[in-house]
């Protein structure tokens, strides 16, 4: 078998693979005969597994909402103080249920941060709920599991509100509470996967079947006004609790939730409209550690690489067959595709042949030095396609996006293999950038600009984050076809609450102690920076009504 993605343990990874491509794939030969595929409907009416009556009613469609319309009357989420351990008086988080474990915002120099009575309680997810009524909240799950990989296993869901400038407010809803004999597992699924509007936010709990009693899975809603749950379907059928899962998705119109299973590949598209699930009699495994699926950015496609038969095969989102590529000669970039984020366009890049020489650096898989990128559209054709010439020692990459995947900035360099040492990557030797309109295939040189100034005299600039991360920004004046390289060690930040054309980033100082918050308006042609102290040892991950949310930080920007 072709070797696509080489792991450090190599001789033991083709020994699975092999092993693996006699279990049946998605459309390998075998499967010639169309796919079948099972529905199962939910069945709203009966009561879920606590014994409440699930609502009628699906999202989507014109349905009352869950619970009364306005949240009931409850103490403030902030009035009350208690004494922690530490001796460090805390804004004690409202919870209604009386379940949590202890919940409080504890003031800092910086603003708040949040800590609990259990020192093995962390978060896992931060989600920002839709504006709605223009006050977009923060939504952070957190886990407890006291008791190891089995035993008991718990998420909540803290809701914070930092409408208030002075102080935020916190309430904590309960999820889930289940024993389960693998907790690694367990959270692979178990997680809030969005907002379906404004208030409702959708996640997967374990627990018991509310009929059988066996351990599974549900699909539930919780409304994060009034901490009414509503369970949309009462299992995952064929589900168990103890194989883990692959990456999973809901799709942006909130009509759909796509799960994956990750060793026998098991795909459940939940329809949340109609309230029916649909589970593919086609298969999706995948090997570790590797994920073979890549949704688009909308959800509705996705690609996969079926290892066994050596294609990469395009998906809806219910597992039904769209379009299919042939590997190519060579080697392929992990992950293979890298959507734009409108979704219309995807990248391949690849190398002509399997020679060492493209490879930058190994660990679970190969980092390679293109030779040639392939644009392909949402039904699997190419359209644009770039290559560099043969024998000239180039190699060509997907530096980033810009906008919303109009263009493609294409980075063309060259390797360093000088003065090579064990752990050395080879240099990149940047050659020239250029801009490529994917609907027409169009190119464009760009001039690189060193010490590029103000941005403010760069007539169209914008900024644009690199697609494989890294501490730079891509300054591009597309007015006059200038770039510049901004080094930084910078992050992507949310903002709810920007204005048009506003994008942020975060960079730290070199000593770490302080970092800077920049804002750039595309409108104004301006960066505007505010100074803050550096969450130490958290990233930060959106700024809401003027509080830079950093895990379990939040730190009050301005005076």
């Amino acid at each position: 078998m072709k070797r696509r993605f080489a792991m450090a343990a190599a001789f033991l990874i083709l020994l699975v693979l092999a092993a693996a491509c006699d279990r049946k794939s998605a459309d390998g030969p075998e499967q010639s005969a169309p796919a079948s595929e099972t529905s199962f409907r939910a069945e709203p009416d009966r009561p879920d597994a606590d014994g409440i009556p699930a609502m009628p009613g699906s999202p989507g469609g014109t349905v009352e909402p869950i619970g009364p319309s306005e949240p009931p009357a409850s103490p403030s989420s902030y009035a009350s103080e208690t004494e922690p351990p530490d001796g460090q008086a805390g804004l004690v988080c409202f919870d209604s249920a009386e379940t949590s474990v202890g919940w409080r915002l504890v003031g800092k120099d910086f603003g708040y941060e949040l800590e609990s009575d259990l020192k093995d309680a962390v978060v896992v997810q931060t989600l920002l709920s839709s504006p709605g009524s223009g006050n977009s909240k923060v939504v952070q799950i957190t886990q407890w599991n006291p008791d190891g990989p089995s035993g008991l296993f718990r998420k909540d869901a803290i809701v914070l509100d930092f409408a208030d400038r002075n102080e935020p407010a916190c309430t904590v809803y309960p999820l889930f509470e289940a024993n389960v004999s693998d907790s690694y597992n367990v959270d692979s699924v178990t997680e809030a996967y969005g907002f379906l509007d404004a208030d409702r936010l959708l996640y997967v709990a374990a627990g018991d079947h509310p009929f059988t009693g066996n351990s599974t899975y549900r699909v539930q809603t919780l409304d994060i006004r009034t901490g009414e749950t509503e369970v949309l379907f009462p299992d995952v059928p064929g589900a168990t609790t103890d194989e883990f899962f692959a990456r999973s998705w809901l799709t942006a119109d909130k009509n759909k939730l796509v799960l994956n299973a990750y060793r026998t590949g098991k795909l459940w598209t939940f329809d949340l409209a109609r309230r029916e699930v649909r589970q593919s009699g086609r298969r999706f495994p995948h090997e570790w550690p590797l994920i073979l699926t890549v949704s688009s950015p909308d959800g509705e496609l996705f690609w996969y690489t079926d290892i066994c038969n050596e294609k990469y095969r395009l998906y809806d989102a219910f597992g039904e067959p769209v379009a299919e590529m042939p590997f190519s000669q060579g080697f392929d970039a992990y992950p293979p595709f890298r959507w734009t984020p409108d979704g219309r366009f995807a990248a391949y890049a690849y190398t002509r042949n399997q020679a060492r020489e493209h490879v930058i650096d190994a660990d679970e898989v190969y980092h390679i030095a293109p030779q040639g990128i392939r644009f392909l559209d949402r039904r699997g054709r190419t359209v644009p396609a770039v290559e560099t010439p043969e024998g000239s020692e180039e190699y060509v990459e997907l530096a980033a996006w810009i906008g919303n995947g109009e263009e493609a900035l294409l980075h063309f360099f060259k390797l360093d293999r000088d003065n090579l040492y064990p752990d050395r990557r080879p240099a990149k030797i940047t050659l020239r950038y250029e801009r490529l309109r994917l609907d027409t295939g169009e190119r464009t040189a760009l001039q690189t600009v060193a010490n590029a100034g103000n941005a403010a005299g760069w007539t169209q600039a914008v900024y644009v984050p690199p697609i494989s991360g890294g501490e730079l920004l891509y300054r591009i004046d597309t007015a006059n076809n200038r770039l510049a390289e901004e080094p930084s060690h910078a992050y992507g930040l949310v903002l709810p609450d920007a204005g048009a054309g506003e994008w942020a980033w975060y960079n730290l100082s070199e000593d770490g102690d302080s970092a800077a918050l920049y804002r750039f308006d595309a409108d104004k042609k301006t960066a505007s920076v505010i100074r803050v102290e550096a969450p130490f040892g958290r990233f930060p991950e959106a700024v809401v009504h003027d509080w830079l949310i950093a895990n379990t930080m939040y730190i009050r920007l301005g005076d």
